[in-house]
């Protein structure tokens, strides 16, 4: 399936283009980041950073592991810290 992957957080997962992204079907948002990165030739951050980006897909705020559509639009933001 094909998705539309726009990431703000080079310091933590490198230079990804924005672009389409070709992903496995029933790919999470955190597992279609790691499959885009793959693509590339990128090193895949571990587990637990990749679980406290920020997703945002179709302009909802979401997890990590919601499961993705075919022509979603994927976020991926550096995590809010503070208050």
């Amino acid at each position: 399936m094909i998705i539309k992957l726009k990431t703000v957080c080079p310091e933590i997962i490198g230079r990804l283009p924005n672009g389409e992204y070709n992903v496995t079907d029933g790919s999470s948002a955190q597992k279609a980041l790691a499959l885009a990165l793959e693509s590339k030739g990128m090193p895949v951050p571990e587990e637990e950073k990749l679980a406290k980006l920020m997703y945002v897909i179709n302009s909802h705020s979401s997890k990590g592991d919601v499961i993705l559509q075919d022509g979603d639009q994927l976020m991926v933001l550096r995590p809010v810290i503070g208050g």
